[in-house]
């Protein structure tokens, strides 16, 4: 059969995807599939329209993934500027949590913004250096580092519809990160040393394990705690109802974050000592570990998990994504100042750019 292409049915402009065509003689068209290249750079066809995915705040960075009211640029949603040394983020079903630091004269703040976009809200302020965050469905948590002592620092809580924050542990030292069942509340002490947990409802703190080198990141499963000794240099579990810890990899040099599901944990390792930095997967219950990134130089640091993917940033400022069990990493976003902490749904990655200053912004892209 022979095409003869009729110019008077050519689609022009705004719809350069259709390619128009006359199949035996019968005017049509055929829509080329959402996020082929278009001709022009830097576009794709999204709903035969070609659109420049790398500014369009209703198609960024991908077909149909909406920034709402936040701006687009380089493919990546500018979700929220403005922010004094963002670093710790977390999520429910329709807000954006984080904290900012800000400085030792206890300016920083607790901050939520719908995830589809709008103006942020301060939900606590002058709060001594807040960083680690985490959400249930009734109250926003967060652990205070503390004055430079690091000998008052505080596990908060605050209703998500707001009010007063309402302090459930005092006298922390040095609280950096935080984690919520639905009964407890667990946090590691980086400068104490120690794992702890206590309900949620309020109580007496319950230290599970002590006598740690600098715990960091944390993570919980049904059964029990994870986390990672920074200088300690391995990765550790507890049960949730105390017992014996577990190491669970040593000699892993400087381990950040860390992400479990339910077979596996993820931990992200920095450079270090010729040490290429990297990201790790190993059985909850011990086992071989399955390098999944590695870096020369590379410092990755927050990571998180979903069905499918691995997710980490690397401080240096790119984002990528993996799929679990191993294979060719996936770049989201580049050329990102000091990117920190991040957090998945499912159809977005958020992230912290640690800035301080007022320069720090909390991001938004297609996973």
């Amino acid at each position: 059969m022979t095409m003869i292409v009729d110019n008077e049915n050519v689609p022009t402009a705004p719809s350069p995807c259709q390619v128009g065509t006359c199949t035996g003689g019968v005017p049509g068209a055929s829509n080329v599939t959402d996020s082929t290249t278009c001709n022009a750079g830097g576009t794709q066809c999204c709903g035969g329209v070609c659109i420049d995915t790398t500014a369009d705040a209703r198609n960024c960075g991908a077909c149909g993934h909406s920034c709402d009211e936040a701006t687009c640029a380089g493919s990546i949603c500018a979700f929220v500027s403005g922010q004094n040394e963002p670093w710790g983020i977390a999520l429910d079903t329709t807000y954006v949590y984080w904290t900012n630091v800000g400085t030792i004269n206890q300016d920083g703040t607790v901050m939520k913004v719908p995830k589809s976009g709008g103006t942020p809200v301060v939900l606590a302020s002058a709060q001594a250096l807040p960083v680690g965050i985490a959400v249930d469905a009734t109250n926003v948590y967060w652990v205070n580092s503390g004055t430079p002592d690091r000998s008052d620092g505080a596990v908060m809580k605050l209703p998500l519809a707001g009010g007063q924050p309402t302090a459930l542990a005092s006298g922390q030292q040095g609280p950096l990160n935080v984690a919520v069942d639905a009964t407890h509340v667990y946090w590691t002490n980086k400068d104490g040393g120690a794992v702890m947990k206590m309900p949620i409802a309020g109580g007496v703190p319950v230290t599970l394990t002590s006598g740690l080198r600098n715990p960091w990141g944390i993570a919980l499963d049904a059964n029990s705690v994870y986390w990672t000794n920074y200088n300690g240099g391995s990765v550790m579990s507890v049960p949730k109802s105390g017992g014996v810890p577990v190491i669970l990899a040593s000699g892993q040099r400087v381990p950040w974050g860390i992400a479990v599901d339910a077979a596996n944990v993820y931990f992200t390792r920095s450079d270090n000592g010729g040490v290429d930095g990297a990201v790790l997967q190993m059985p909850k219950g011990g086992g071989d570990l399955v390098t999944l990134a590695a870096k020369p130089n590379g410092t990755p640091h927050g990571i998180t998990v979903d069905a499918t993917h691995v997710y980490w940033g690397y401080y240096d400022g790119s984002l990528f994504k993996v799929p679990i069990g191993g294979g060719v990493p996936t770049l989201i976003a580049s050329n990102q100042p000091a990117l920190a902490d991040l957090a998945v749904d499912e159809t977005s990655i958020y992230w912290i750019n640690e800035v301080t200053m007022s320069k720090g912004t909390v991001m938004k892209a297609p996973k």
